[in-house]
This record gives C-alpha cells, structure tokens and sequence, in this order.
C-alpha cells in the first residue's frame, strides 16, 4: 500500500502541469486530481515546471503547497544555487 511506505511528498512532472491553463480540461483536471489524492493521504504537492503566473494560479487554487519552475528560476550552475535559494525561495510554497 501506497501510505505503507515514507513518503511525505508527492512530485507532480512538468508533463502533467504543462497544460493547465491552456484550455485543456484535462490536464486541469488531472492535476486537481493527484492533489486532492495527495491531500486525502496527508501529503504535501510539488508542482514541477511552472512557468506562467496563469498556471501558479491554477495550482494555488487547487491546494498546491510547493511549486519549482522558470517562473521562479531558470537552471543555473551548482555554485549559483546557495545564494539563489537564500534570496528567492527557489521552491516557493504557495499557501
């Protein structure tokens, strides 16, 4: 069983998030889906590959907790990383 196993967070891909607020139902509603499911067993959501302020929106309003995405930051090399997560949250939460 899935709760049988030490996992607190579920990490939703690019791929499933990438269509949301794009006029496509379904993957507004898949979405919505893996977070109410997540939500029920007490687990937190990370949205992966958020770009648009439309789709941070989208998540925001479904109970997404965390987002990462070029919205918030672009790659960048390993000896960048301390200094940008200090300055930007580069894994924001939402609520």
């Amino acid at each position: 069983m899935l709760n049988e196993y030490p996992v607190d967070v579920v990490k939703m891909d690019r791929s499933f998030v990438s269509g949301i607020g794009q006029q496509n139902p379904k993957s507004d509603s898949l979405c919505h889906a893996v977070i109410n499911m997540a939500q029920t067993i007490d687990l937190d959501v990370v949205a992966e590959g958020v770009e648009t302020k439309a789709q941070l929106d989208i998540l925001s309003s479904y109970g997404c907790d965390f987002m990462q995405g070029y919205l918030k930051s672009k790659p960048v090399a390993e000896s960048q990383v301390r200094g940008i997560i200090h300055a930007h949250q580069v894994c924001a939460k939402l609520a």
